[in-house]
């Protein structure tokens, strides 16, 4: 690939990426507006995060297809871990699950930039976050099949 196409390629990923993340922020859907969610608001946001932006940035990722693209797909998913909602930050964290599940092996050039917010969401004030880093933390060390022990801590 040419660098000018390299370019436009790396601009279109950039700009479906933007719009699926869109969807990620539970503030920007109507539900939030209330200002506190409800148990249903909460599970349609985790419904539509689980059955369709997850599935489209794994696909995004599988069409990316190299480490430059996926890392800025895994920095954008992985700033939502610091958001205020303790639902986008479970989101976070499935999704980052599920892009080294589904992507598969070659995904494992990311693990070191993702263990240290998987580490700080071990600490959550959250329960549900909590409970959900430990659950990626294993997942991760399983697919690595590496000792994640020591940077987890």
């Amino acid at each position: 690939v040419h660098a000018k196409e390299q370019g436009q390629l790396t601009a279109q990923f950039s700009d479906v990426l933007e719009g699926i993340l869109f969807g990620m922020d539970i503030s920007r859907h109507a539900l939030a507006s209330s200002g506190k969610a409800t148990k249903e608001d909460s599970e349609y946001y985790h419904g539509m995060v689980e059955d369709h932006l997850i599935p489209a940035l794994v696909q995004l990722a599988k069409a990316g297809g190299e480490d430059v693209a996926w890392q800025t797909l895994q920095h954008a998913v992985l700033a939502f871990a610091k958001h205020a909602s303790p639902e986008v930050r479970v989101a976070s964290l499935r999704a980052t699950v599920s892009l080294f599940e589904d992507v598969g092996e070659p995904y494992i050039v990311l693990l070191a930039d993702t263990l240290p917010t998987v580490a700080e969401l071990l600490e959550d004030k959250e329960t549900s976050v909590k409970l959900e880093a430990n659950k990626a933390a294993k997942k991760l060390q399983q697919l690595s099949g590496e000792d994640l022990t020591t940077f987890l801590k």
